[in-house]
């Protein structure tokens, strides 16, 4: 069933991110579910708040190297949005 609900979420759908170190490991695990659009439209969020996030949609808790490594690269290139004043 998962796998059918992530084929109908639109899966690895480029996206342009910001070049990056783990650009490759985030392309890995977030398009498993989800197409890379979804991050860049997101609001951000702080890195403990990326990385709540993370754990309740995935199972990287169980692979924290690259857990870790996502985590810093979305708290690094998409934190809270703050708009210009």
């Amino acid at each position: 069933m998962a796998s059918a609900i992530c084929a109908l979420a639109g899966g690895g759908e480029a996206a342009p991110l910001p070049k990056g170190e783990g650009l490759k490991v985030v392309r890995q695990e977030c398009t498993r579910c989800h197409p890379l659009r979804n991050i860049v439209n997101s609001d951000g969020f702080t890195a403990p708040q990326w990385r709540d996030f993370i754990v309740r949609m995935t199972d990287l808790e169980n692979r924290p190297e690259n857990l870790d490594v996502v985590v810093a690269y979305l708290a690094k290139h998409f934190p809270p949005y703050a708009p210009d004043d």
